[in-house]
């Protein structure tokens, strides 16, 4: 059973974090935050490989692989490069297989409780060559040479991370579509409403 709002809200760093989620929501009464993502995810991330590269991996444990499907389908919908989100547990059934020199690889890792184990999956992809953009919580000790790139989510419960990583994921979808020339407000093959069955 999840906690009481009131047992929720008094955890520590909840009301801002709250707060900064419902900012988040509301993207343009929040034009600071909204720039400020973008410039943490644009300094020095590679979006030009991602554009040109086959195919592209999410990996996410727990809440972080619900994240990591949502910003998959994003990059699908409005760069139509082929991607996809595995858990991250699920690796070495397979998926691991598709990863090779150069593939472009987003990994969350938002959950304390997974996160040791979430660094051994980002390891075995680098291994095999992945580039690697790291979306976490900022108080994670990372080793950054694992990573081609580091995003840092700011302070808030980390229950609350993985919906605050979606705002990166999606300003890289956006960027990467910019960079392959696809018209953004128009995603082709996808309708506002499904009016047939």
């Amino acid at each position: 059973k999840p906690p009481s709002l009131r047992k929720t809200m008094a955890l520590p760093g909840a009301r801002d974090a709250m707060l900064m989620f419902f900012g988040y929501c509301a993207l343009e009464q929040t034009a600071g935050l909204w720039a400020s993502s973008y410039l943490a995810l644009h300094r020095g991330v590679d979006t030009e490989t991602a554009a040109f590269f086959g195919s592209m991996f999410f990996i996410g444990r727990g809440i972080d692989c619900a994240a990591a499907q949502e910003a998959s389908l994003k990059l699908k919908e409005i760069s139509y490069i082929h991607s996809e989100a595995y858990a991250g547990g699920e690796l070495k059934h397979g998926p691991i297989s598709l990863i090779e020199d150069g593939t472009p690889v987003i990994a969350l890792d938002c959950d304390p409780a997974l996160h040791e184990k979430q660094i051994s999956n980002i390891k075995a992809v680098k291994a095999r060559g992945a580039k690697v953009i790291l979306i976490t919580n900022h108080d994670f000790e990372i080793d950054e040479t694992m990573c081609d790139h580091v995003v840092k989510l700011p302070a808030c419960p980390y229950f609350m991370a993985a919906s605050l990583a979606i705002i990166p994921a999606q300003f890289y979808a956006y960027y990467v579509g910019v960079f392959r020339g696809c018209d953004i407000d128009k995603p082709r093959n996808l309708a506002k409403s499904v009016t047939v069955e």
